[in-house]
Order: C-alpha cells, then structure tokens, then sequence
C-alpha cells in the first residue's frame, strides 16, 4: 500500500505510528519510503511537532502556491496579496487554489463547476462568474491577476 501511495504522490511524507521495536522490522519501513516513524506510546503534542516539521520541510512543495505577487499558503488556508491578507470565504479560498494549481493554464468554468462546486458542468450557472468577479475586486486589476480567455468559435 506504501508503495502504490508514493507512486500516486511521491512528495507525500509519510509517517509510521509503531511498537514494533525490533530494528530488522523498522529499517524496511525506511527503505520503502517512510519518512519518519514514532514508537508507540507517543506524546500527540511530539506527533503534531513532527507532522508540522515536515509540512517545514516541504513548503517549497506544494503546500505555497504563488503566482506574481498573491501567494496562498495551504497549511494554514491563508491568502496574501502582496503585504495584505485576503479575507475569502471557504468557496472563495478553493476557487482560488484551484487557479493557482493550474496557474499558467487556461481552466473552463466546466472544470471550476466540477473541482470548486462539485456540481455538473452541464447545469446552466454564473456562479464561476460571480466569484471570478469577487476575486477581481478583492485582488485590484492592475496587473490583471486572473484573465478570462474567450472560447474561439469553429
């Protein structure tokens, strides 16, 4: 199971919770992928410090996601432009993380009404449009943040 996980995401640290103490059963851990392993019992305040170590780590990762001067910080939902924090709703926050996920490429309201809703791309809404306005105002326009590019018509 590790290893189908670490296939799926590589970058993801995992951490073993064991009372296996005998070294010839935590070493394969080691060599399978396992990043970190805590004998049990162990102390949740050393669990969080080591989990929060590794978020540390891995910030580089995919946990801040930037694009120009906004940058989202994903461990603790927060969204700066600039010097300011943006104060977003939840739907906001996810509209906007799926934008800087795909920062670089064009996302249809189809897949914003699918991955941010989880509603059907077939259902007739403005609801992307409304909030890709909210962004807008939230972040200003100059250098226009977020650019809607018009289907062609074939």
């Amino acid at each position: 199971m590790l290893a189908e996980m670490k296939k799926l995401e590589p970058d993801l640290p995992v951490i073993v919770l064991t009372e296996m103490r005998e070294i010839d059963i935590r070493i394969p851990c080691f060599e399978l992928g396992v990043d970190d392993l805590i004998l049990k019992p162990f102390s949740f305040a050393e669990l969080r410090a080591r989990c929060l170590g590794w978020v540390r780590r891995r910030s580089n990762s995919r946990t801040q996601l930037q694009a120009g001067n906004l940058r989202m910080n994903r461990v603790d939902c927060s969204v700066m432009c600039g010097e300011h924090q943006l104060n977003l709703t939840n739907k906001e926050y996810n509209l906007m993380e799926a934008l800087l996920l795909n920062r670089g490429h064009s996302v249809s309201r189809a897949e914003l009404l699918e991955t941010v809703w989880k509603l059907e791309p077939a259902q007739s809404t403005n609801i992307v449009d409304v909030y890709i306005n909210y962004h807008r105002r939230k972040l200003g326009d100059s250098p226009p943040a977020i650019q809607t590019v018009r289907a062609r018509a074939t």
